[in-house]
């Protein structure tokens, strides 16, 4: 049984579903087409279901197969997936049963299937207390990250007339670029097969139906990665599938453990976010290069995270637990115990397959168990400890020599420059961080053909690849368009590689970016996630799957696989594609640390970064369709630039959390009693945490109500500026907001002193000859009621307004 045959089957078996949307039979066909049907099926083809007979029609025309495929035979599966006569046949149907809801069936015979839109399913998640969401349909183009937005448009979605025309020309691109994958090694061919399909069909409806909220993109590659496991396990077997997840734990510490003054901080900060991400990438690509099986089985790839469904085989189990110890030991000693590998593989049988939700959160479940014992197969051997491993070797210096000024784990480079204190390792770091930003491709390679070290193999970032050979394992075209020389193992990818630079092109370092603010030469860091994902893949996506109504498979959870997929999918593109082009084209001066899955990391000019926080809130909802049951929490710290980096962004992670547990819904004060977030009884009594909101100045806003806020604190520093208040008014302004913070925290009425101070200063000193003047002043009154929370916000306005003028120095 040829594996690889059956899974470009299973890539291609419903591909016709979008000519069948454009032609109606015999319309759009080859001549041989209807005869090759007959002669394999032995049925007329006007019994045929008319995606079966363009999917056939597809394979006859492929211009190109490696030696490891028979044309015949993949034609052969394709043709008879739905009445299979021989046993690979009854592997692709088998595939395509687990997820057969998602296709919703054949269509009539000899009629032309509905052109109708994808439903993106961000807008159909649900939570138990909010009513349907109002579904968005996403346009029919090829996928690019600013084209990716669903519209809320129930009359675009109903006309049919030009869906059929942009079904048209997605159809002969499609065509098109299938016909230039020459790559000769059958996995590359079918690597390279995935990110077409990707690029064409992502927003091709799987479904009949203007609710169909499937991606036949997502249908094909999970239908073709059952079809590889079914190829590959023993008859009968009860679980035939094994589903993997891998990532680095630790990562945080390791990331931004970077020491200032040592040069080169940000090429640094960037390399190591790239590497962390790229580790687990090679890893699962030299898994699947020995298990001789493609870039179909990688369900998930995510903030340095991925999902593999394997076979589930003697031979697949042993591979995985070699690799498993030895990628754990060089992660451990590349980074010299600061990350581990946490990895874990489930057996899993069809109906878990099927109910994919689920068996996800029973593998998310089983993962955060081996993230807690990440060290054990370095640390331990059999059933005891390994005591010689707990210590790391010692660096032994010469007394003409040093220790890196940067690691301090290393033995420093010898250096005609004494301030170059630096390891091979950490100046390795910088110059992978400057090749970066001017890289297209990131290529893997199973020997040491790169300049990186990997877990097994090695890496390189390029600009181009068009004299690689055959030692290529698989490599990445980071403009996620899929593009490049035809014989290569080529996929598309997203990884943020935007920098801020100068005029003449040099990349500007975090002093220089501070430079660039408004007021203050300050930075901000940004720290953003999405909330409650936990819920929405484990019931969210469960939920409108059951309000569905294509046909079900017998269960709540049918064609989960496909939506859990497609969902993760979606949030990469947003994540790592979709904020790399909003920096470039808005935010110029600012750079993401890293964003993927569903978190980010942003530094630059502190003003510009509260900014750049509205916009991104406001495009996510934009991407979700404008779905309630999706938010984002996010922490802003405002630092000095020379502010070691592991501090700045540890201050903006508490800031996150403080986001996602501070209570209520409206304004809440963050008052610090110790070191760390402290919440007082009084901030505890306001009511469940809600998420959704930016904290920032030690004041936690809602976004409903920050954009307004943001725009008061400008205010205020117009008015500093334009000499309508003194920063003196505003400092004291802030002692009564303080007062007020302590009142409503710890509920002592000595601090309501603030408003017969406050008054009294209204009277005294505010107001002028000018209309400024006054509107400055009546401002400042919505502040004097006692019980009204309005004052809470005025420790943002102040402290905004402050550092946005200079003359506060």
């Amino acid at each position: 049984m040829n594996a690889f045959e059956v899974t470009l089957a299973g890539l291609v078996h419903d591909v016709g579903v979008l000519a069948a949307r454009i032609f109606r039979p015999p319309e759009g066909l080859a001549e041989a087409t209807s005869a090759t049907f007959t002669q394999i099926t032995g049925m007329p083809p006007q019994a045929a279901p008319p995606e079966v007979l363009y999917s056939l029609d597809f394979v006859l025309r492929m211009p190109y197969l490696p030696e490891a495929f028979r044309k015949d035979r993949v034609a052969s599966l394709v043709a008879r997936y739905r009445a299979p006569q021989e046993p690979d046949e009854s592997l692709l149907a088998q595939a395509h049963g687990l997820f057969g809801a998602a296709s919703g069936g054949p269509s009539p015979l000899g009629q032309r299937r509905s052109p109708s839109r994808l439903v993106a399913i961000a807008s159909r998640i649900k939570t138990p207390a909010q009513k349907t969401p109002t579904p968005a349909w996403f346009p029919l183009t090829e996928l690019a990250p600013a084209k990716a937005f669903p519209v809320a448009d129930s009359a675009l979605a109903a006309n049919q007339a030009s869906a059929t025309e942009e079904y048209h020309h997605l159809w002969q691109k499609l065509c098109q670029a299938w016909a230039e994958n020459r790559c000769p090694d059958p996995a590359g061919f079918l690597t390279r097969a995935v990110s077409v399909l990707e690029r064409f069909t992502w927003c091709v409806p799987a479904v009949d139906s203007p609710e169909c909220d499937v991606a036949l993109f997502d249908h094909l590659r999970a239908v073709a990665a059952a079809a590889a496991c079914l190829a590959y396990s023993p008859d009968g077997q009860e679980k035939p599938f094994l589903l993997l997840v891998a990532e680095l734990a630790g990562i945080q510490k390791y990331l931004f453990d970077l020491r200032q003054g040592t040069g080169g901080l940000a090429r640094r900060l960037r390399a190591r976010s790239f590497k962390v991400a790229a580790y687990v990438e090679s890893l699962a690509a030299a898994l699947l290069r020995r298990l001789s099986l493609s870039l179909t089985q990688r369900l998930l790839f995510a903030g340095g995270k991925v999902v593999l469904l394997l076979p589930n085989t003697p031979e697949v189990q042993a591979t995985v637990d070699d690799l498993r110890t030895t990628v754990a030991r060089w992660i451990f000693d590349q980074s010299q115990g600061e990350v581990t590998l946490a990895l874990t593989a489930m057996p899993i049988s069809a109906a878990d397959l099927a109910d994919f939700s689920a068996t996800y959160t029973k593998l998310s479940h089983a993962l955060r168990s081996a993230r807690a014992r990440a060290g054990e197969n370095v640390l331990t051997a059999s059933t005891s400890w390994v005591e010689s491993a707990f210590l790391l070797p010692a660096i032994e210096v010469a007394e003409t020599e040093t220790r890196c000024d940067s690691c301090r784990r290393r033995k420093a480079l010898v250096e005609e420059e004494p301030a170059l204190a630096l390891c091979d390792h950490c100046r390795r770091e910088a110059t992978l961080g400057a090749l970066l930003p001017r890289s297209r491709y990131l290529v893997y390679y199973v020997n040491g053909q790169g300049t990186e070290p990997a877990p097994i193999g090695s890496f390189r970032l390029a600009e181009d690849i068009a004299y690689e050979g055959d030692e290529v394992t698989y490599a990445v075209d980071l403009d996620g368009q899929g593009q490049g020389p035809d014989h290569l193992p080529l996929s598309a990818g997203f990884r943020s590689r935007y920098v801020p630079r100068d005029k003449s092109g040099r990349v500007l370092e975090f002093a220089e970016l501070a430079s660039r603010s408004r007021g203050r030469p300050l930075l901000a860091v940004l720290k953003m996630d999405a909330d409650n994902l936990g819920y929405i893949f484990s019931q969210g996506i469960v939920d409108c799957a059951a309000g569905q109504s294509a046909p079900a498979a017998g269960t709540p959870g049918h064609a989960l696989l496909a939506r859990v997929a497609g969902l993760s999918r979606m949030l990469e593109i947003f994540f790592s594609g979709y904020l790399e082009g909003l920096l470039r084209d808005r935010y110029p001066e600012v750079y993401l640390v890293y964003s993927g899955g569903d978190d980010l990391v942003a530094i630059g000019p502190w003003d510009r970064i509260f900014d750049l926080a509205v916009d991104i809130r406001e495009e996510f909802r934009r991407f979700t369709g404008g779905n309630p049951a999706w938010s984002l929490s996010a922490g802003v710290a405002v630092i000095n630039p020379h502010l070691p980096v592991l501090i700045a962004i540890a201050e903006a992670e508490e800031l996150l959390e403080f986001s996602k547990s501070a209570p209520g819904e409206g304004v809440v004060p963050l008052i610090r009693k110790e070191p760390g977030l402290n919440q007082s009884p009084g901030n505890k009594s306001t009511g469940e945490a809600r998420k959704n909101r930016l904290t920032a100045f030690e004041t936690s806003v809602p976004w409903e109500e920050f954009p307004n806020l943001l725009k008061q604190a400008k205010q205020l520093a117009q008015w500093i500026e334009n000499d309508v208040l003194s920063t003196s008014q505003v400092y004291r302004l802030l002692w009564y907001a303080e007062l007020a913070r302590k009142f409503y925290a710890e509920g002592d009425t000595q601090y309501l002193q603030y408003v017969p101070y406050l008054a009294r200063d209204l009277r005294r000193t505010w107001g002028g000859p000018t209309p400024d003047h006054e509107q400055a002043k009546q401002w400042a009154s919505q502040f004097l009621l006692p019980g009204d929370r309005e004052i809470l916000k005025a420790r943002f306005v102040c402290c905004y307004a402050l550092y946005a003028t200079r003359s506060s120095e």
